[in-house]
């Protein structure tokens, strides 16, 4: 650095020393700034592929949706829940009403959306009609049956309660908190359920789907006899029977599933 004109050599020195701290200070604080970054690369990253933070992320994601099987020792009955709304698939059995009726109490249940039902004999409406008086159930979706006198009396009994009723259609669609459910089959029941980049495929009894349903993150059936309900997870493989594994519930967050169990 050059001397300027007239200026002491004491006086240089000085304006030296404090260009050379402003250098220092800069180059100071780029270097803070460089460990910054650096360390928030790290750290995305370590959060993006750790198992454990994944996890942690799935638990403080606020929203999701949650399939609840019971174990009924009966298994036509699957609640699901979106985001405050409610949807309950079948109503079981009549022998088997007052289970579903005292599940939905312990869970603090007392409002159903939606209720879709595939089967319309007798032993369904005394179901309904314990569901009915023990929580708000605001529409019943039907399905067609090919029993003439059957569906008459079915259309006569739900003239005479307090809830919408809607016939099943192929390609219907319902908007269920912030999940959506498709109607692929009318008269069995069969949805696609679509959450986030999750679906789910929902059938009344196993032999309904033929051919390879793997594009589905889980699937969830009723077994034909209606002793239970089976839940396969296709990216694990593995299968869970409400009369071996007791209650199992499906929860997503839009991305991830997660399956529980009552018996691990």
């Amino acid at each position: 650095m050059r001397r300027l004109p007239s200026e002491p050599v004491y006086l240089m020195n000085k304006r030296i020393r404090r260009e050379g701290y402003k250098w220092i200070n800069r180059r100071a604080k780029l270097a803070v700034i460089e460990i910054c970054i650096i360390a928030v690369t790290l750290v995305v990253l370590f959060f993006s592929s750790n198992p454990f933070i994944n996890n942690f992320k799935y638990r403080t994601n606020g929203i999701s949706c949650e399939f609840q099987c019971p174990d009924f020792d009966y298994g036509n009955a699957i609640y699901f829940e979106s985001s405050g709304e409610n949807v309950l698939i079948d109503s079981g059995n009549g022998n088997h009403g007052e289970e579903l009726c005292e599940y939905l109490n312990v869970k603090n249940i007392g409002n159903i959306d939606y209720l879709f039902i595939a089967e319309t004999d007798e032993d369904y409406l005394k179901t309904l009609d314990m569901l009915i008086d023990s929580v708000n159930v605001e529409t019943i979706v039907l399905s067609l049956t090919d029993n003439d006198s059957e569906q008459d009396s079915f259309e006569d009994y739900i003239a005479t309660i307090p809830c919408n009723s809607r016939y099943a259609i192929k390609g219907m669609s319902f908007r269920i908190g912030k999940s959506t459910f498709d109607i692929i089959d009318p008269e069995s029941m069969l949805f696609k359920v679509s959450f986030g980049e999750n679906e789910f495929l929902v059938y009344n009894v196993v032999n309904e789907i033929s051919g390879s349903v793997s594009d589905f993150d889980a699937d969830i059936l009723m077994i034909n006899d209606g002793s239970a309900i089976e839940v396969i997870d296709e990216k694990s493989n593995e299968n869970l029977r409400t009369d071996l594994n007791g209650d199992i519930i499906i929860k997503s967050n839009e991305v991830d599933i997660k399956i529980e169990c009552e018996k691990q």
